[in-house]
């Protein structure tokens, strides 16, 4: 499993990998506490926009428990908690290719991001609290296990560390400045962040 960590004082990144799961199991993951998520039922037109939005959603769950760190239940509903999904890239020479070599279909690399402070406070960070629960056996309410690559990842590592790089920088800026970098880049991407009432 890869795991990488960033961050620049205004934003903080995860990039990580999995296999997404079929569709029918992210639809029976759709979180049902704390309540806000009950208030609707978010569509997932493909497995890949789905493993997005659930990433974010469960990420603001777990904000939800220290909703008082956070700044209140309010502040959980709304903070900027984005989960890009990267397929393999439509150009040859992305920095990207070689995460795809001899991997399925359904392989994918994540991209977590949050602020780093709000208010001038340092965040919790829920991302790797959330992965270690998704990749638990048994859990409860947790249809499916997320599954992670396995050997060796140390040549992946330079692309990775560029490549977190590049997207510290665009994410200064609005979401669609991210959106564009992909885009050039070559890249297959889908993007939530696990809001309640969110359009995919």
């Amino acid at each position: 499993m890869v795991k990488m960590e960033t961050e620049d004082g205004h934003n903080y990144l995860l990039l990580s990998d999995c296999y997404v799961p079929e569709l029918s199991l992210l639809e029976a993951a759709y979180p049902r506490s704390p309540s806000f998520f009950r208030a609707s039922q978010v569509k997932f037109p493909s497995s890949d926009h789905g493993m997005a939005w659930l990433l974010s959603a469960y990420a603001r769950r777990l904000a939800y428990h220290w909703r008082d760190d956070y700044g209140g239940i309010e502040r959980v509903k709304t903070l900027p908690l984005e989960t890009w999904v990267i397929g393999e890239p439509m150009c040859s020479d992305s920095g990207l290719t070689d995460w795809f070599v001899n991997q399925p279909q359904n392989y994918r690399i994540i991209l977590n991001r949050m602020p780093s402070k709000l208010d001038g406070h340092q965040l919790r960070r829920p991302w790797r609290y959330m992965y270690w629960h998704l990749a638990c056996k048994g859990r409860k309410r947790i249809p499916f296990q997320l599954h992670h690559r396995r050997g060796a990842t140390a040549h992946l590592i330079p692309s990775a560390e560029d490549f977190l790089a590049d997207m510290l920088e665009n994410c200064r800026g609005p979401t669609e400045r991210v959106r564009t970098y992909l885009a050039d880049f070559g890249e297959r991407f889908w993007h939530a962040q696990g809001l309640p009432d969110e359009k995919l």
